[in-house]
């Protein structure tokens, strides 16, 4: 029971009838008050936390209305926008922002996804053959055992992309950033990375067959025959 009466909170030190100063009640009431504090604290921080996680991917409901309506969303943003196994193919989504999305299984077959910012978006098992990633910045996406048949990816920002059990085939990495990419289990034929950076890209148990490497930066990329340094400057 919380003491209220501020002849009481505020006197000092007097002795009641069973002997107990107004001091010693008024540090009760002031840890049970310290306890509630803290709890209501608590719970406060858990909602806000949870608030910015929730805009940090919020989509725009009318840019997704003109995407379900017209199938074309320039510079939209579809921020942790749940497409999990759409049919996508064909669309046009150049320079959109789709951070956080969920694509898994989606058909994103032809998809042109060029300047779009793909920030750890989840495109686990996506048909993405013929996609036009140009220029898109899809740093720390997850593409494992998707299909990626000739794609474009030339000058994209790739780092950290997990690539895992993909299908990677006669697909272009021009001048792309691959740091720390991980392409294992991966099976890549006829692909092309000329100029693009594979510092820290792992290929182990890769099957790798005609890929051109040429002009491409090595340095502690990790390759089914071993480590490749010889790009590292340092």
């Amino acid at each position: 029971m919380w003491i209220t009466d501020p002849r009481i909170l505020w006197s000092v030190e007097r002795p009641n009838l069973n002997g107990v100063t107004s001091t010693s009640i008024f540090a009760a009431n002031g840890a049970r008050f310290g306890r509630c504090l803290r709890r209501y604290v608590l719970i406060l921080l858990i909602f806000v936390g949870m608030l910015v996680s929730h805009f940090a991917w919020s989509f725009s409901e009318k840019d997704l209305e003109q995407f379900e309506r017209l199938g074309v969303c320039l510079d939209c943003d579809l921020t942790g926008v749940n497409f999990f196994k759409r049919n996508l193919a064909g669309l046009d989504l150049r320079g959109s922002d789709l951070a956080g999305a969920d694509l898994r299984m989606a058909d994103l077959a032809g998809v042109d996804f060029r300047g779009a910012y793909l920030a750890e978006t989840n495109l686990e098992g996506a048909d993405l053959a013929g996609a036009d990633f140009f220029a898109a910045d899809a740093h720390e996406a997850n593409m494992s055992m998707t299909n990626l048949f000739d794609v474009d990816f030339s000058k994209a920002n790739l780092a950290g992309v997990r690539f895992t059990g993909a299908d990677v085939t006669n697909s272009h990495f021009y001048s792309a950033n691959l740091v720390n990419s991980k392409f294992e289990n991966t099976l890549l034929k006829g692909c092309y990375f000329f100029e693009a950076n594979l510092t820290g890209a792992k290929f182990d148990s890769a099957i790798m067959e005609d890929n051109d490497f040429e002009g491409a930066v090595l340095c502690r990329t990790s390759f089914p025959t071993g480590v490749e340094s010889s790009g590292c400057k340092d």
